[in-house]
């Protein structure tokens, strides 16, 4: 180890970078203490931060056990979402609050140094996993007491999460798309909590709409139509906080984008995305597929605002996660009348919902008349016309 920190040391007095984000942390956490096997964690996880170290990262990937604690003098690498490989030593022999190793990665010469610093409430997982701070690597000065901010006062949590529980029929999961968002683009939510409150949203110029808790806490909504001649008709509302455009559009607070899948006899057939208000069609068979869930990616279209569009053959996901987010689903058929009464009969400003009546009815005949133009077939809908929506 004191061979390991000389190296390195010198390789930080001589490295310098244009590109250095001085205020970066990398937190290496220990998540699930006491829930693991012995009493231990249940996992490990680097997470990056691009300013102060608490609550949700910028980016979090998580540390496979290989069969030994990976916060150790013989080091560990692992790859950030972004694309980013960091590698970590540590001497775990080491005591609050000193040196106890260093980092780098290859997206920066500058090494960090990294001191032990056990912290209880740094993040909740998605799966209620809380998360306790071991050590955290930055670009301080090697103090025997180095300045560490002080972690910000957590909120109390609510006695229940906030987000509804997954209710939704069997072809609307079957079929739930997984999304991805580019890096301009905001994670979607939940639009109502279980108690009824509303998502208030962000001004534009104000918050950060695309922190891990946006996706632990989201939801997406689902609306159904089926007919008798076997199709059935799926639309998914996406929540977010706000649309900002880039720049050659101005965007507003709150956000929607929609998903369509139709299906014939329970297979899909064709998929819709919005976009700018519009929608496109195209044929199941020419999206890429995650299993039985289409991929989509939430971009900032030509830097104006958001939009849906299909994933191409190779991207990988850009999201905080590093993986496609399927968020918890929920059918209106099947959703509480209060709070469906309550999203539905919302104000969201300028950003609207297609989950309404007379959105939805638009949205089905439009993505109808486009699936069937695909097959340069008529009429656009059988002669008898099918039973009406089923409120269950």
């Amino acid at each position: 180890m004191a061979a390991t920190s000389l190296t390195l040391l010198a390789l930080a007095t001589t490295l310098v970078s244009a590109t250095t984000t001085w205020s970066e942390n990398l937190v290496l956490a220990d998540c699930g203490i006491g829930l693991g096997v012995n009493g231990g964690s249940t996992s490990r996880e680097m997470m990056y931060y691009s300013n102060i170290a608490w609550g949700a990262p910028t980016y979090m990937a998580n540390v496979p056990w290989d069969g030994s604690y990976p916060w150790r003098p013989s080091g560990v690498s692992q790859t950030l979402p972004n694309g980013d490989k960091w590698t970590v030593v540590i001497d775990n022999n080491v005591g609050d609050p000193n040196v106890a190793g260093f980092a780098w990665h290859t997206y920066d010469p500058n090494t960090l140094t990294c001191f032990s610093r056990h912290l209880d409430g740094l993040f909740t997982l998605a799966d209620g996993k809380k998360c306790s701070m071991a050590y955290i690597c930055n670009h301080a000065p090697a103090g025997p007491k180095p300045p560490m901010p002080p972690p910000a006062p957590a909120p109390a949590p609510p006695s229940s999460p906030p987000r509804l529980d997954e209710n939704a029929t069997p072809g609307a999961l079957k079929y739930q798309p997984v999304i991805d968002f580019d890096k301009s683009a905001c994670y979607n939510t939940m639009a109502i909590t279980r108690s009824g409150q509303l998502n208030s949203g962000l001004e534009l110029g104000q918050g950060n709409c695309r922190t891990l808790d946006r996706l632990s806490n989201s939801n997406v909504y689902v609306r159904e139509k089926c007919t008798d001649d076997g199709w059935c008709f799926y639309i998914y509302g996406y929540y977010a906080e706000k649309d900002e455009g880039g720049s050659l559009a101005s965007g507003h607070k709150h956000d929607w984008e929609h998903l369509v899948v139709w299906t014939l006899h329970g297979e899909a057939k064709y998929l819709g995305w919005s976009h700018h208000g519009d929608y496109s069609v195209d044929w199941a068979h020419a999206i890429r597929w995650e299993g039985s869930h289409p991929k989509f990616v939430v971009e900032r279209d030509r830097g104006t605002t958001h939009c849906f569009r299909k994933a191409t053959e190779s991207e990988p996901p850009e999201n905080a996660t590093g993986k496609w987010v399927r968020s918890p689903l929920v059918s209106l058929e099947r959703m509480n009348g209060g709070l469906k009464d309550k999203m539905l009969g919302n104000n969201w400003g300028s950003a609207h919902m297609d989950l309404k009546d007379d959105r939805f009815d638009q949205a089905y005949w439009a993505t109808w008349k486009m699936a069937k133009a695909l097959d340069n077939l008529g009429p656009p809908r059988p002669d008898l016309p099918g039973p009406p929506h089923r409120e269950l």
